[in-house]
């Protein structure tokens, strides 16, 4: 599935390895996908997850989600084959 990421305003890219994450603060809709060997975006999936994550952080397959205003933080993982897997959930 081809589409290119600037469809809608992301306001996060996060790099996973070799995936892209992007997502949305304010609706919590994410994208992930990867950039082949010309360089063009391959959409693998997308996700829907809470809204207003402010920070977004990437590891080599692990997200780390975290929310300034109430200190509440998430980990998540992205699969071989480009699901986001949610994990745990941090309450401040």
């Amino acid at each position: 599935m081809r589409r290119g990421p600037s469809a809608q305003p992301w306001t996060h890219v996060v790099g996973t390895g070799d995936r892209l994450f992007f997502y949305d603060v304010n609706y919590g809709q994410a994208m992930i996908g990867y950039l082949d060997w010309a360089g063009e975006f391959i959409q693998l999936g997308g996700a829907e997850l809470s809204n207003g994550w402010t920070h977004v952080i990437g590891t080599e397959r692990h997200l780390v989600f975290y929310a300034a205003y109430s200190g509440h933080a998430a980990t998540g993982f992205i699969t071989s084959d480009g699901k986001y897997i949610p994990q745990q959930a941090y309450l401040s």
